[in-house]
């Protein structure tokens, strides 16, 4: 808790961000009912689809959540490129309070940067919506579709395994 100039205290909101779970796709649709995102079917092959991706190492699904209950997630994809080495794409980045959103998106970056990506191509639309803030405060371009810069991850090489 840290005093603001105006007298007022200004929280610091703990999240727990931890990999995404088979058993958390009620709590994802949940949470994306809740800040206007398209809710995904309840069907057995939206269920299936879900499980593939959790148990997809080629990608990170992540989710936030704060008192055991889920505020945000986001899930990130990755190619490998021999030329220019591997690429990350933010698919989703869904929160409902802006400082979440933002402890999200740092946590995105250090997931792509410790895989080795130097950049991340980030398409805004239904699924990441409202990161006006979390871009803003990172210094990201605006614009319709745009590359984030990551700082290169001091544990990880270029050299190929």
């Amino acid at each position: 808790m840290s005093s603001g100039g105006n007298g007022c205290y200004v929280f610091a909101m703990e999240f727990t961000i931890r990999r995404v779970r088979r058993g958390d796709l009620a709590a994802i649709r949940d949470l994306v009912s809740k800040v206007g995102v398209p809710v995904p079917d309840e069907t057995r092959a939206t269920l299936s689809r879900f499980r593939r991706i959790v148990a997809d190492l080629g990608a990170d699904f992540y989710v936030a959540t704060q008192r055991n209950k889920p505020a945000g997630f986001f899930h990130v994809s990755y190619s490998r490129d021999l030329l220019e080495g591997s690429r990350a794409q933010l698919l989703a980045l869904v929160a409902i309070q802006n400082e979440c959103r933002a402890q999200l998106a740092e946590a995105a970056c250090k997931r792509a940067a410790k895989r080795g990506c130097r950049e991340m191509t980030v398409v805004p639309g239904p699924w990441t919506q409202n990161l006006e803030d979390a871009a803003i405060s990172r210094n990201w371009p605006r614009a319709a579709c745009f590359l984030v810069d990551l700082p290169a991850d001091p544990g990880q090489s270029d050299a190929v395994s």
